[in-house]
């Protein structure tokens, strides 16, 4: 019986172990586009505080409401006194005393103050619920620049890696052709130069890739033990070559439907809003006002239950607050919410210049990106085939070192532009698209 028990003891033990190891090991994930978006807005803490903020103001929603109905405030006060030196006619030096009463008072009026702060509750409400819509746009949008680019890390890489070994085959054509000297060891020293360049340009690629796959991961907040890798789509040439939207067609959209001018827009109502407010200031309040209630105290000869009936009282009344002078307080409220009523109207006319600027900026560059794309898939087409002619001549002894090396340096930098006009092209296209209302995708 001990013997099974230490043999199941040793295999749970053995069996735990095994899992904690497991659990301990670094995961890898592949994510699509919209995976990545999809948990940023899941995940995000600056958008999750932006949410938090949204239920804050409407609590205050609540409260603004709440300002309508009338309040109801119970009282009791116990009180002791002590008259040492009272005059002959004092039943009793010590004295004490009981009151207890129930209040509450109703606003009538006061300038329309309660009803100018419920609009401006409900348009805080309004204003925070853009703010999360902003803020998911900008996560996107951050992650598809970063997505963009390690797809052009991702091809880069691939590039060198071909370039490597286009070197490495060189540089073995090379040291044949040495060793029956056709070629010297200066032209052979080049070609291993050559090599080591392309072999370091790979580990460059490689670091790189790795840097903005964990800048990717950091924007999305993934645990430490996890690595993040993007899926990588096909993109063909017709997503590449499609029609951009006018400038026009999309800022007409845009400025219905971006967020930072409805913000903007919602700022200047709850500016105006604001200065109704300041303005009650100068108008009278009017409360109603009731209260009842009750005494005793132990210098009366009545009983307790005597006195509370004998001392019972309620009693209606209206209050009317007339505002004379209050240090210009009032004054400078007006003043200060005319000013930020000026404030916030040029606040949504530099919002909507901006949004002008960004969407001619992404258009200009998409523009711009197409025509170098296409110029570098006819420059590549030729630059490819003159790099197999030279490799072939300098096989035969035909071409020299030098002549080889420059034609591979077109190469790479004829790839590189390809590239680089190939996404510069895309990320500004699904931009464009974003601006006017699409979902951010490839």
């Amino acid at each position: 019986m001990n013997y099974f028990s230490k043999l199941l003891g040793s295999t749970l033990f053995f069996f735990v172990l095994i899992c904690d190891e497991a659990a301990a090991q670094p995961q890898t994930i592949t994510m699509n586009l919209q995976e990545c978006i999809d948990y940023a807005h899941k995940n995000n803490i600056s958008l999750k505080r932006s949410k938090l903020q949204f239920d804050l103001s409407e609590v205050d929603v609540k409260s603004a409401k709440a300002a309508f109905l009338p309040n109801l405030t119970a009282s009791v006060s116990q009180n002791y006194s002590n008259k040492p030196f009272g005059g002959e006619s004092e039943t009793s030096v010590n004295n004490y005393g009981g009151n207890y009463g129930v209040g509450s008072s109703l606003t009538l009026f006061n300038g329309g103050e309660n009803k100018n702060n419920l609009k401006l509750s409900e348009v805080n409400v309004d204003m925070s619920e853009l703010d999360i819509a902003l803020n998911e746009s900008t996560i996107a949008i951050s992650i598809a620049r970063y997505y963009i680019e390690i797809l052009y890390a991702t091809d880069a890489l691939e590039v060198n890696k071909y370039m490597l070994n286009v070197s490495r085959k060189n540089r073995e054509r090379g040291e044949v052709l040495h060793s029956v000297e056709d070629i010297n060891s200066a032209d052979l020293a080049q070609l291993e130069t050559q090599e080591a360049n392309d072999k370091y340009n790979v580990v460059v690629a490689e670091s790189a890739l790795r840097n903005l796959n964990l800048q990717l991961k950091q924007l999305l907040e993934i645990d430490n033990e996890t690595t993040v890798v993007v899926e990588i789509p096909e993109i063909s040439d017709d997503r590449i070559n499609m029609e951009i939207p006018s400038i026009s067609s999309v800022y007409s959209v845009a400025l219905e439907i971006r967020p930072e001018i409805k913000l903007n827009e919602l700022d200047l109502v709850a500016s105006n809003i604001s200065l109704s407010q300041s303005k009650a200031g100068y108008l009278p309040s009017v409360n109603l006002v009731a209260n009842m209630g009750s005494g005793h105290n132990t210098s009366s000869n009545f009983n307790f239950g005597g006195q509370m009936q004998n001392s019972w009282n309620n009693g209606l009344g209206v209050n009317v607050s007339i505002p004379i002078f209050n240090n210009r307080k009032t004054k400078s409220s007006v003043e200060k919410s005319t000013l930020n009523i000026a404030d916030s109207e040029l606040s949504l006319k530099d919002s909507k210049n901006n949004l002008y600027r960004t969407i001619e900026l992404l258009h200009n560059d998409a523009i711009n990106a197409q025509m170098k794309y296409v110029a570098a898939e006819q420059k590549l087409s030729s630059v490819n085939k003159s790099l197999g002619l030279v490799i072939q001549q300098f096989e035969l002894g035909m071409k020299n070192t030098m002549e080889l090396l420059i034609e591979q340096s077109n190469y790479v930098s004829t790839q590189q532009e390809l590239l680089q006009s190939k996404y510069i092209a895309l990320l500004n296209i699904i931009l464009l698209n974003h601006y006017k209302g699409d979902l951010i995708q490839i």
